[in-house]
């Protein structure tokens, strides 16, 4: 018996099941075991045992649901022991229930017939008219290829699903056609909770009702007689989620409170036996309504004041919010005091009113904010009463001799009918929805966010015209995990399963923590004894080094050796772009702004890179990108179809969810199976999430290696992907809110990052005055993107992000050791980012337990993590490097800020130095010790890596440490001084001055921050010497602003501010570092209060960069009116900023080059 299936049977087998109730058993097996297709050998043991129990399967996928169960009805006709009529029955109790719109999808034209013939003629006409739509809608969406008409699909067919459960409802059908037709639609009627079933049914269905013709069942229905096997266990956790917030409408508290007086005032509840007891549930009710009625008045409906609604920020129909986990945290977007109740009771002549508004607290003043408290809190007691009459009646109905089925909706109706309420049946079904998946427990009790929840508030006026108050109202009764704890302690019983399932993040996993806290014993893990099982089993079926299966793993930076971006879209485009034009292209082909754009350029870099490695690859066919995000905008897809076509790769771009559901994904299959071609996909890691296996088959001729167990024939002929790049997983938590989402969407997104940040504070990861400014964010009426990514940064410092980056990298790897057929090279690319790095180099845990794809990854990193450390902590972290940072940074500050004369000479005496001797043969003494470093070596350089803490306040220099990604070069190469010396006027202005012409074979080379500057100086020098040899002349900067720019030239009435940059650059130099930004700043301080040498002349910027590399035409600009667009500007005379792509020629040194022509142009322009 395969190790993996005992442990089902040991965890949940028909015997364990039998002696205990209420437990959940974990199991975190590896991808690749084949953990679900074990999950129905499980389900047939408990049908042939006839356990007496309903087993429930279920996972988010359709497509697994689906495969589940056609896997179960394959191994019950696979037994052999079992005889024909035998493996009939058992098939009899293996129901799939889909989707309403699934079952309603699949029906034939001959199914419909036989419906039709039951029908009168008006119910036809009304069913065709749907089916009329439905096929308008199919014949949209085959013609678009897309899955815009999804939706709509799902709508009408729902509409059609329900249509017909409303038609047949009590009646008798005898035909056995028409039966077998109607177990497909409504499949959940043949559920008998007297035998053993198995009920196959997603997530999302599960947590819904399941519709029979004449019945409904829930899951509550289920809980203390059932087996529920939860497949991907963990992702299961956000599904939870999603229903719980989807399911519940906002209800006014002030309405709903309201209709309770006036209805418990009025009616009881009696009747028939059926009622008896029933009335009493509402005892406890009736007292806290009787408290709230005389506190508050309830009589009087409260108005609130057009002054008091202005009082917001827009000044206009301010809603007030509040924000409530119900124990110590609680948000609101106003002041205390501006919320008050004011009573002015019935007196002779008046009637008596209750106004909301801004009141000095008096004998007839309350807190509005205690008002809408305690108003939830009798809606909270309503609730429990109602479930707890819901019950008493099911129970009296069930002794009664009353043969009618009555579902949770009738009953729920019946109940308020008799208060004189039924109208207001959805509102409590939706109050109801969350506690309807358990049975409440009255003796537990943990006081934790997991059973609180939360509840907002929005109080505002009822309409534009009414000026009586509302207070609109979301509760979420309780979290995943409460609800999955609260399942077991009515005596579910629960298999969850998947590679992941024990992973310690709570935003993407259920919180492991809370549940070993409230559920004991009842959590079952893999002991010891079971895991060294499986773990043998899994490598008896994934022999890897006993057939020589090869785990490449690389890193892949973003300094890439073949260009980058910018080269390939000018290579494809066959033209060379001038800097800013580049720049503009470059924004809208990753469509990003120019603030994004560098991290952009990165990133795209790395994920070509990625492809051109694999197409590299001999071996490897069929790669994976996992990103963040897809690229979905068509210029980028455009491009990547070029990329493709350069390095002999068919590239499926923006591969999404919907895409592994339709033709799309099948397009990528049908090529591996029938083509010899290399194919990549690009996807994101919410696309492919736990479940997705993106195998394909393979055929007769292919040279590929059998790693199954020896001596049994392949399960499956399939391969996996066999090479894969990891982008660094960012934002793991939080939802985006766009202005381009809907208003749905948007409130879904605002009450999920609710969630996130209070489950922030449950695992401590935020202290209480943290998290209660990140929930007035979400509350604020101008909520935004910002409030997001203030969460995203704190979570990005906790361990359960680290967990939450493990579960992610695991998952992804998972796709690709699905299956028994490999290559003999399987190849892993990861980011090289430091803090991807960092965090999977941390994962502590025994990696013989996890796949071999997973381990070869985090040993290798873990590797050349160690070796990084190793070298940072004991060789290579440079303190004199580090501190010499330090001080330039202050003595810059000094110059520059605060214009102070010690400084502005240190720094002038610092410059000189760094020019004449950039490096030293012999060590150096007294107060230039603290500017060089010794490299160990007489090379004259050195490669560094700085890290920033800003956070600390300290910045740490490395030298020569291990390749990581990041690193910088000190050397005359990265100075270009080579080149410069070609020059025959800098040359000779260098050698006038005594600067060096080279760095030589030299030990002693300028400290990283000292380069810096020196660049800096290389520069200026150069620009100089050409400038001063056509006879223009850069003088030094003023008293007051020295060092805000390199130097100026008069010219008659004009003042041209020279900044030079010595950078090697892809794009123009102004839209570096921010530098149009900062030039702002300076040249506005200068025209503003312009020293004595500028007074009444015309002051421009003019920057220049050295080094020409084909850019063509000075740009000019002109700061727009907004102070802070910039527009291009065609006339040099009147722009504001001036910038010269370049002097030197970028391969000779000359200075015969179109730009440096241009400007001794302009100059002489100038000067006429």
């Amino acid at each position: 018996m395969s190790a993996l299936l005992e442990t089902y049977i040991e965890m949940a087998g028909p015997d364990t099941c039998q002696l205990k109730d209420g437990f959940l058993a974990i199991v975190d097996a590896q991808t690749g075991l084949g953990k679900t297709y074990q999950a129905t050998e499980l389900q047939l043991e408990h049908l042939i045992a006839d356990s007496n129990l309903t087993l429930i399967y279920s996972t988010n996928l359709r497509l697994n649901v689906k495969e589940a169960y056609v896997a179960l009805l394959d191994r019950i006709d696979a037994k052999p022991a079992l005889s024909a009529s035998q493996k009939a029955e058992l098939k009899r109790n293996v129901i799939w229930i889909p989707a309403q719109d699934t079952s309603i999808a699949e029906l034939t034209a001959e199914d419909w017939q036989a419906i039709f013939e039951i029908l009168d003629i008006q119910k036809r006409r009304e069913l065709k008219t749907i089916l009329d739509k439905v096929e308008l809608l199919c014949q949209a969406k085959l013609s678009s290829n897309t899955s815009v008409f999804d939706e709509d699909l799902r709508v009408q067919r729902s509409k059609i699903f329900n249509l017909l459960k409303a038609y047949l409802k009590g009646k008798e059908i005898q035909c056995d056609t028409l039966n077998e037709i109607l177990d497909r639609i409504f499949p959940a009627r043949r559920i008998d909770q007297e035998k053993t079933q198995v009920l196959f049914l997603t997530t999302s269905k599960l947590l819904y009702p399941w519709h029979g013709i004449d019945k409904s069942y829930r899951i509550s229905d289920f809980l203390d007689s059932s087996l529920l096997i939860l497949d991907e266990f963990d992702r299961q956790q956000s599904e939870f989620l999603t229903h719980l917030i989807n399911t519940v409408s906002d209800y006014d508290i002030i309405a709903l409170t309201r209709k309770f007086y006036s209805s418990f005032d009025s009616f009881t509840i009696h009747g028939p036996p059926d009622f008896d007891g029933v009335d009493e549930c509402f005892d406890r009710f009736r007292a806290a309504l009787s408290d709230y009625k005389d506190k508050w008045f309830i009589s009087y409906r409260p108005f609130i004041s057009d002054a008091t609604i202005q009082q917001g920020s827009d000044n206009q129909n301010q809603i007030f919010t509040l924000l409530s986990d119900r124990m110590s945290i609680h948000a609101i977007n106003f002041k205390h005091d501006v919320l008050m109740s004011k009573f002015t009771h019935v007196v002779e002549g008046e009637v008596g009113s209750h106004e909301i508004g801004s009141f000095n607290k008096d004998s007839n003043t309350e807190s509005a904010v205690q008002f809408v408290n305690n108003g939830a809190y009798l809606v909270r007691t309503f609730c429990n009463a109602m479930l707890s009459a819901i019950l008493k009646l099911k129970k009296n109905l069930e002794n009664s001799k009353d043969k009618k089925t009555y579902t949770i909706e009738n009953l729920v109706g019946k109940v308020l009918n008799n208060l004189g309420m039924v109208e207001i049946t959805p509102n409590v079904l939706s109050l109801l929805s969350a506690r309807l998946s358990f049975k409440v427990n009255k003796e537990h009790k943990a006081y934790s966010f997991h059973d609180s929840g939360y509840e907002i508030v929005n109080i505002a006026k009822h309409s534009e015209t009414d000026n009586t108050v509302s207070a609109y109202t979301f509760d979420l009764a309780l979290t995943s995990t409460g609800l999955l704890a609260h399942w077991v302690l009515a005596g579910a019983r629960i298999l969850g399963v998947s590679a992941t399932a024990t992973s310690r993040t709570a935003i993407h996993n259920f919180d492991l923590e809370y549940l070993n806290d409230v559920l004991s014993e009842r959590l079952m893990l893999l002991t010891p004894t079971q895991k060294a099982a499986i773990q043998e089993e899994y490598c008896e079926k994934r022999r890897y080094e006993e057939n020589d299966i090869k785990i490449s793993v690389k890193a892949i930076s973003e300094r890439v050796g073949w260009g980058g971006i910018a080269q390939l879209y000018q290579e494809f485009n066959g033209e060379k772009f001038h800097p800013v034009l580049l720049e503009n292209e470059l924004c809208k082909l990753l469509n990003v702004d120019v603030g994004q754009l560098k991290f952009a350029i990165n990133r795209a870099n790395k994920l070509i890179d990625s492809i051109r490695e694999f197409s590299l690859h001999s071996e490897n066919r069929y790669h994976f990108c996992m990103l963040n995000k897809s690229y979905k905008n068509r210029e980028f897809i455009d491009f990547m179809e070029k990329v493709g076509q350069k390095y002999g790769v068919t590239i499926f771009e923006n591969i999404n969810a919907a895409s592994f559901r339709n033709d799309q994904f099948q397009a990528v299959l049908n090529l591996l199976e029938n083509s010899t071609k290399k194919i990549a996909v690009i996807t994101n890691y919410q696309a492919t999430g736990a479940g997705l296996s993106p195998s394909y088959t393979i055929g007769k001729k292919h040279t590929l290696t059998y790693v199954g167990p020896e001596g049994v024939e392949p399960f499956q002929n399939k391969t996996d992907i066999d090479s894969i790049y990891l982008e660094q997983p960012m934002s793991l938590i939080g939802c985006r809110i766009g202005e381009d989402l809907s208003w749905n969407e948007r409130d879904i997104a605002i009450k999920k990052n609710i969630h996130d940040a209070l489950m922030l504070h449950e695992k401590g990861i935020v202290v209480a005055s943290e998290v209660k400014s990140t929930l007035k964010s979400f509350i604020s009426q101008k909520v935004n993107s910002f409030a997001v990514g203030s969460m995203i940064s704190t979570y990005k410092s906790s361990e359960d992000y680290r967990y939450a980056v493990c579960r992610f990298i695991e998952q992804a790897l998972g796709r690709m050791c699905r299956t028994e057929w490999k290559q003999r090279e399987i190849t892993i690319m990861y980011d090289a980012v430091n803090d991807f790095v960092e965090r999977l180099a941390k994962d502590s845990r025994d990696l013989s337990n996890l796949s071999h794809e997973y381990r070869a990854l985090i040993t290798n990193i873990k590797q050349c993590y160690k070796a990084q450390t190793y070298d940072k902590k004991n060789t290579f972290y440079h303190p004199r490097a580090s501190r010499n940072y330090a001080h330039i940074q202050r003595l810059i500050t000094s110059v520059y800020e605060h214009q102070n004369k010690n400084a502005i000479d240190q720094y002038e005496n610092l410059r000189i130095l760094m020019l004449e001797k950039p490096t030293m043969l012999q060590q150096p003494q007294g107060e230039e010790v603290r500017y060089y470093i010794d490299v160990q070596q007489s090379s004259g350089q050195y490669h560094y890596q700085i890290n920033y803490c800003d956070e600390k306040g300290i910045t740490e220099i490395f030298i020569n440490p291990a390749d990581v990604a990041g690193l910088r070069e000190v050397s005359e190469q990265s100075a270009r001084l080579s080149l410069l010396m070609q020059n025959p006027l800098i040359s000779a202005h260098f050698k006038e001055n005594g600067f060096a012409t080279t760095f030589g074979d030299t030990q002693f080379v300028l400290a990283p921050a000292m380069f810096d500057l020196y660049m800096g100086a290389l520069g200026e020098e150069a620009v100089k010497a050409i400038l001063k040899h056509f006879g223009y002349e850069i003088q030094s900067m003023p008293v007051g602003c020295m060092e805000w720019f390199d130097g100026y030239i008069e010219i008659g009435n004009q003042i041209l501010l020279v900044d030079v940059k010595h950078w090697d650059l892809e794009l123009a130099c102004l839209v570096h570092d921010n530098t149009l930004d900062k030039c702002k700043i300076k040249l506005d301080k200068i025209r503003t209060a312009p020293p004595a040498e500028f007074t009444n002349k015309r002051v421009q910027a003019m920057y220049i960069n050295t080094i020409w590399n084909g850019a063509e035409g000075i740009n000019s600009r002109k700061y727009g009116s907004d102070n802070e667009q910039l527009v291009e500007y065609a006339n040099p005379e009147v722009a504001d900023v001036l910038e010269i792509p370049g002097v030197i020629d970028g391969v000779s040194g000359t200075c015969n080059v179109p730009p440096m022509n241009q400007l001794l142009d302009l100059l002489k322009q100038f000067g006429e």
